[in-house]
């Protein structure tokens, strides 16, 4: 289960996805794949930047290598692992 600021990652990192035309269920799987949902590899890499922008963060090129299955609590723990 999440905690609060979790929650709070999730709900912004939604909002970004919608921002790119990806439309998640407001209570979504946190375990399915964002690519599921229409994002592709240029979709997922302005995704990324924007992430990056959101949460003032610097995310390594090596979670790149992953393009192929990324899902939304994948993406909290990266954001909560790269704030430390």
């Amino acid at each position: 289960m999440y905690n609060l600021n979790e929650l709070v990652v999730e709900r912004k990192l939604i909002g970004i996805l919608e921002h790119h035309g990806v439309v998640l269920n407001v209570i979504c799987d946190r375990d399915v794949n964002i690519f599921d949902y229409g994002l592709d590899s240029i979709g997922f890499i302005t995704f990324l930047v924007e992430i990056e922008e959101e949460f003032n963060i610097e995310i390594d090129d090596k979670y790149l290598s992953k393009i192929d299955t990324v899902t939304i609590r994948e993406l909290v723990d990266l954001i909560n692992n790269c704030e430390k």
